[in-house]
């Protein structure tokens, strides 16, 4: 149970999985903007703020439970399983709106500088997805930010481990990390990076 393998599913579904998760923080974070008082007509910037208040909000009541050791694999999975069904109703939403989108056909760009450089904006997103949804490689995830989840997983909770010395950088972000795995959401970290 302290292997990657242990706590990954195929990448397809692994894909979908952290899209709906990241889709179910976005959802949470609008519903405390709205909560808040806060109109998105008036203040259309804050769309793009949903998925890191509702992260926050999550990260904030996660992140001591962890300290603590009051967070086990059956909680996340369970807070996992929440957020994902929230996920999975906003996802609709957005697709739904894209459908209208696409269908007004009310989109004008302009002229000939401006579609080049949307066009090389647009593929510069695309290629940032595109390492997002990647497998996890990299020595300093592997090492800590993923091998600390799965110690959360596993121990209920964030542990000093001596001998680990990266196990004493671990915070709320290895805890976020672990509601995905948890599922085996292993593109969640890298997609909570790249959507916010």
């Amino acid at each position: 149970m302290y292997s990657i393998e242990d706590f990954v599913i195929p990448n397809l579904t692994s894909i979908v999985l952290s899209l709906l998760l990241v889709f179910g923080f976005s959802f949470v974070g609008s519903n405390i903007v709205r909560f808040a008082g806060f109109s998105s007509d008036d203040n259309r910037w804050l769309k793009f703020q949903y998925p890191i208040i509702g992260i926050s909000f999550i990260s904030a009541f996660l992140y001591p439970l962890a300290l603590f050791h009051l967070l086990n694999s059956i909680t996340l999975k369970i807070l996992a399983f929440i957020i994902f069904t929230l996920g999975l109703i906003y996802g609709l939403k957005i697709l739904k709106l894209l459908i209208q989108i696409s269908k007004s056909k009310a989109v004008t760009i302009g002229s000939g500088l401006n579609k080049a450089l949307l066009l090389v904006i647009i593929s510069l997103v695309v290629c940032y997805f595109l390492f997002s949804i990647g497998p996890t490689t990299n020595a300093d995830s592997i090492d800590y930010h993923l091998g600390i989840a799965i110690s959360i997983i596993n121990n209920g909770g964030i542990t000093v481990t001596p001998e680990w010395f990266h196990s004493r950088l671990a915070g709320s972000g290895e805890v976020l990390n672990a509601l995905g795995l948890v599922i085996g959401a292993e593109q969640f970290g890298p997609l909570m990076q790249f959507f916010p």
